[in-house]
């Protein structure tokens, strides 16, 4: 596994487990460290053959001898991440750890992990005394490599110049939901390769991607994009849970190697996967990460995840039935991948899917991108300025369209390296 370099982070690798881990000698003194793991999913998580990766922060303070916090906190655990994206997210934790005290640090990746991780809750002190050997196992073990030098290998990723990480709220700003209020300068560069401007008497310029299935294609296009909900219509979060607590009362008849996966399917209330919130609609102006989203074998990363615990019990004999109609009907039916497209979006419909980032840094981003790069550079270097449709609004039909199969075979065939690590 190769290793970024990412300017004021050191890095070092443990061949025993692949794991890459993350930190500054300010962060290991706090007790603080950034774990990035490549794994091969167990029972049927995703496509045949797929890795996903996984990124969680840990957090250890000790004074004395008195253990006041130990928690971790998962932020990322899906398909394998492209090196800007992986770039771009521990870079982006350690910009919030620079600008913020230790504790404001805790609550803000706390939060960024209950409302945008594919994750469990984030574990906490009470929870298990376990999280504190495993929390100590690991900064002895970051020390040990660190002193033994054996840190800080470049990696050929290459980046853009200049490339802007989206940093944490200051004091002075706000990490709650509001609804986007564009104050961007739309002002044309006259030094970039473009002078198209993002934003037009309010509306977005670009087009923005939606991932789904052919399952919900025709609602999508007659009612308009966030008109229904899914998960909440059929109940899904709540089928959800009760697999899970099946599989809990089950557990110890489960092979000691599958009851981790159980965590995987552990939802946190309301909150999400993949860094964003389950039941949201969520729009990327990159192709290549709503093709990604469209992947779910339903559509939906909560129903596909559902199905999937379903199928993971029923593996191991554990007495479950799926007390959900809809869930039933769809279980042995299959969908194709899809992505719907949508044009000149009013920009108050839109909030950052990143809460404590925001719309207007996702824009000016967007825009450096057309300025210095052009048109082109959308579709690569756009993955992480992503986007939510605020409740209770509707994206309607005559601004939808879906991209054709043709285009999606063409990026799925232009990006392969992405789409089968």
């Amino acid at each position: 596994m190769e290793k970024l370099t990412i300017e004021g982070l050191k890095t070092v690798f443990n061949e025993n487990t692949e794991d890459l881990y993350y930190f500054s000698d300010k962060m290991l003194n706090d007790g603080i460290y950034i774990k990035y793991t490549v794994l091969q999913p167990v029972g049927n998580p995703g496509p045949k053959g797929l890795k996903h990766s996984h990124i969680q922060v840990g957090n250890l303070k000790v004074t004395g001898d008195i253990v006041s916090i130990a928690e971790y906190y998962i932020l990322y655990w899906d398909v394998l991440l492209s090196d800007i994206e992986l770039y771009r997210m521990i870079k982006d934790t350690y910009e919030i750890y620079n600008s913020h005290s230790r504790s404001e640090f805790g609550e803000l990746i706390r939060e960024r992990a209950e409302s945008g991780a594919l994750s469990p809750t984030p574990k906490k002190l009470d929870d298990t005394n376990d999280i504190i050997n495993d929390l100590l196992n690991d900064i002895k073990l970051i020390k040990k490599l660190r002193d033994s030098n054996a840190v800080n290998v470049t990696t050929n990723v290459s980046l853009p110049p200049n490339a802007q990480s989206i940093k944490g709220p200051s004091d002075s700003e706000t990490a709650l939901v509001t609804k986007a209020k564009p104050n961007v300068d739309n002002t044309v560069s006259q030094g970039g390769t473009t002078f198209m401007q993002i934003i037009k008497d309010g509306r977005l310029m670009i087009p923005l991607y939606h991932g789904t299935s052919t399952l919900f294609l025709d609602d999508i296009l007659t009612n308009g994009l966030g008109a229904a909900s899914p998960i909440e219509k059929y109940g899904i979060m709540e089928t959800l849970e009760k697999l899970v607590n099946i599989g809990n009362e089950y557990i110890e008849y489960l092979p000691k190697r599958e009851q981790g996966q159980l965590k995987y399917f552990t939802p946190t209330g309301k909150q999400s996967v993949a860094h964003f919130r389950y039941g949201g609609v969520f729009l990327s102006p990159s192709k290549i990460t709503a093709i990604k989203y469209s992947r779910n074998e339903y559509g939906s990363e909560l129903i596909s995840k559902t199905v999937r615990l379903y199928h993971f019990l029923k593996k191991y004999s554990v007495p479950v039935v799926l007390d959900n109609d809809f869930l039933s009907h769809i279980i042995n039916c299959s969908y194709q991948p899809v992505v719907i497209i949508a044009s000149g979006i009013d920009c108050t419909l839109l909030q950052s899917e990143v809460l404590i980032t925001g719309f207007d840094t996702n824009i000016k981003e967007l825009q450096r991108l057309l300025d210095e790069y052009g048109m082109d550079s959308i579709i690569e270097w756009s993955q992480q300025c992503n986007f939510e449709l605020s409740r209770p609004h509707i994206i309607t039909p005559e601004h939808l369209n879906v991209l054709s199969a043709e285009e999606y075979n063409d990026i799925r065939e232009k990006y392969k390296e992405q789409f089968l690590r």
